[in-house]
């Protein structure tokens, strides 16, 4: 019996090994191009962009190199390869890469790439709609143009309140006037604390004139600050220096009332002498003069971008 056993053992273990023994492993896929696709782009400045793309699939062998190519949109992305495009090799698993030295106000078109031992593969290979990121660059701003609810009239130099190295940011004066009116009607005049000269504290002052001479009073500061333009709510009256920085403006572009007088939000200064004095920029001799709250004057409303 004992001899029976090890026969059937024996049989068993031998049929095992024939059966499992002849089976096959499945081979390895052949490697094949990668599959990589776009993402997005982000952070578009004058001269630089930040792209992302993907790899969807590796084609079964290790990515030996991924990034972006890179061509302005007067030529046709179609035949990027034989253009001498951009290249550009990014190294992190994220697979972004920030593209610099770029032309202000420029459309581009830019592919994501992907390489294996197979070969290399570009986005436009694929069917998908997510195969090419296009977009523009900002363009550079400079006086007169239009933007953001008005006309650019000034932009900070060195030097200035509010500038930025590398950075463009400026005054936007309204395209036209918003009233002719005093500087205040309010017939007890008061010292309104609006002494700032200095760029970007025309906003402080048209404040303080609101709050020493609130509704149902009028004032130019209330005028300005109403001013919706562009639907931006930041509108105020610009201050004595911010205001001789406006009227400089094309006056075919502005539409300034040449032979009129403009009003700031500046006063003279904080004592009683002067309280019924504010600035105001006379064209008619080209400068800042003093002049009464109670006059009547042109207001401009500007924002600061």
């Amino acid at each position: 019996m004992n001899h029976l056993r090890c026969y059937q053992s024996g049989l068993f273990i031998l049929f095992f090994i024939i059966i499992f023994g002849c089976q096959k492993s499945n081979p390895t896929p052949a490697p094949t191009v990668p599959i990589v696709m776009t993402s997005n782009v982000d952070s578009i400045t004058e001269t630089s962009a930040v792209l992302s793309g993907y790899i969807a699939d590796t084609g079964y062998a290790p990515i030996t190199d991924h990034g972006f190519e890179i061509v302005d949109s007067s030529k046709n992305y179609k035949n990027i390869i034989s253009l001498g495009a951009k290249n550009v090799k990014v190294s992190s698993s994220a697979f972004t890469t920030k593209f610099t030295s770029l032309k202000p106000g420029t459309t581009y078109w830019a592919f994501p790439y992907a390489t294996n031992s197979a070969g290399k593969a570009i986005s436009t290979d694929t069917s998908s709609k997510d195969k090419v990121i296009r977009f523009t660059t900002k363009k550079v701003l400079a006086i007169g143009d239009a933007y953001q609810g008005g006309i650019i009239a000034y932009i900070f130099q060195p030097g200035d309140t509010g500038y930025i190295a590398g950075q463009t940011h400026g005054l936007i004066a309204a395209t036209s006037d918003q009233a002719l009116t005093q500087w205040t009607n309010n017939p007890t005049i008061n010292l309104c604390n609006a002494l700032g000269t200095k760029f970007l504290t025309g906003k402080a002052n048209t404040d303080s004139i609101i709050k020493y001479n609130p509704s149902p009073f009028i004032t130019a500061a209330s005028i300005a600050k109403s001013y919706k333009s562009g639907g931006f709510t930041d509108w105020y009256l610009p201050n004595k220096n911010e205001l001789e920085k406006v009227v400089q403006l094309d006056q075919k572009i502005a539409g300034f009332k040449t032979l009129g007088f403009y009003c700031s939000s500046s006063e003279i200064d904080a004592s009683n002498t002067y309280k019924y004095f504010i600035w105001g920029y006379d064209f008619n001799s080209n400068k800042s003069v003093p002049d009464f709250k109670t006059n009547l004057f042109s207001v401009r409303a500007i924002r600061a971008f």
